[in-house]
C-alpha cells in the first residue's frame, strides 16, 4: 500500500504484522489497529500527510523507528500501556500534534521521538520511563513544563534543545540521577554537579560546577542569568540563540567554549 491513495483500511483479524514502509506515503486519513498485530514495521506510516486519527492495539510493544514520522495531520495520540519503547524519529516532525497521552509501562523514549513537534504544549512522562534519548523533544517550541520521573538515569544531549518557550523544569524528588535543587527550574546531574539543561526561568544554584553544551540554546525569554563563582567552565553553544538576553553575570570562569 506505499503510495497508495487509499484513505480508509480495515485490517483483518488474522493479521498479525504490519511490515516496514506497508503504508509509507498512502493517503490514509484514519487508522485502527486490532489486536491480533503484535508488531509494526519501521516507517509503517510515514509522511501519511492526511492521516489524523490512530487507535493502537494492546498487544503491540514497541513502536518502531520512523512509524509516524511525518504525519502532519496527526493532532494527537494515546500510547497505551502495553507500548514500552517509543523508537527513533517515531513521532519527528508530526507539526500538528497537541495532546500525547503516556501510560505507565513505557521505558525508552528514544533519539529525536518528538522532535519538532512544535504544536505540543503538554506532555507528561510516566514514572515507568527510564531513558530519555537525544534530542527527544528538541525543537518542540510550544512545550511550556516538564518534569522528570523518579526512574530516569538517562537523558541524551539536547533532548530539550531548542524548546524556546520552556519555562518551567522540575525533576522527582526520589530521582536519584539528577535533580533540579532549590527549585532551580533546570536539570541538574546529581553526581558530577553538572546543568545540563536550563530554561527561560532558571536560577543556577551556587553549588553547581559546570554548564553542558546547549543548556540555555534558544531560550528566547531568557533576560538575565548570573554564573554562580564554582562554575569553572561553560561549555560551547550554551546561550546560542538566546536573542533576549541582555546580562550575565560572570565571577570566576575560566573557560567560555564557543
Amino acid at each position: 500500500f506505499c503510495d497508495s491513495s487509499l484513505t480508509s483500511i480495515i485490517i483483518p483479524p488474522n493479521v498479525t504484522e504490519i511490515e516496514d514502509y506497508a503504508f509509507l506515503r498512502s493517503d490514509l486519513t484514519s487508522i485502527n489497529i486490532p489486536d491480533s498485530v503484535t508488531h509494526i514495521g519501521e516507517f509503517a506510516f510515514c509522511k501519511c500527510y492526511f492521516l489524523k486519527s490512530v487507535s493502537l492495539n494492546h498487544t503491540t510493544k514497541i513502536i518502531e523507528a520512523s512509524t509516524f514520522q511525518h504525519c502532519v495531520n496527526l493532532t494527537s495520540i494515546d500510547i497505551p500501556n502495553n507500548i514500552t519503547s517509543i523508537g527513533k524519529n517515531a513521532f519527528d516532525e508530526c507539526t500538528s500534534l497537541t495532546s500525547i497521552t503516556l501510560h505507565e509501562g513505557i521505558k525508552h523514549i528514544e533519539d529525536f521521538a518528538f522532535r519538532n513537534c512544535k504544536n505540543l504544549q503538554l506532555i507528561t512522562l510516566p514514572n515507568s520511563v527510564v531513558s530519555i534519548g537525544r534530542g527527544a523533544f528538541e525543537g518542540c517550541t510550544s512545550l511550556t513544563s516538564i518534569n522528570i520521573p523518579s526512574n530516569v538515569s538517562s537523558i541524551g544531549d539536547c533532548a530539550f534543545e531548542n524548546c524556546s518557550n520552556l519555562s518551567f523544569m522540575s525533576v522527582h524528588t526520589d530521582n536519584k540521577t539528577y535533580d533540579s535543587r532549590e527549585n532551580c527550574n533546570a536539570i541538574i546531574h546529581t553526581k558530577s554537579n553538572r546543568l545540563i539543561r536550563g530554561c527561560n526561568n532558571t536560577k543556577i544554584p551556587n553549588s553547581i560546577q559546570s554548564i553542558e553544551h546547549n543548556a540555555f540554546s534558544c531560550c528566547l525569554k531568557l533576560r538575565k542569568i548570573k554564573i554562580p563563582k564554582n562554575v569553572s567552565k561553560i561549555d560551547e553553544r550554551t546561550f546560542l540563540g538566546c536573542t533576549k538576553l541582555q546580562e550575565i553575570n560572570i565571577p570566576h570562569i575560566t573557560s567560555i567554549e564557543e
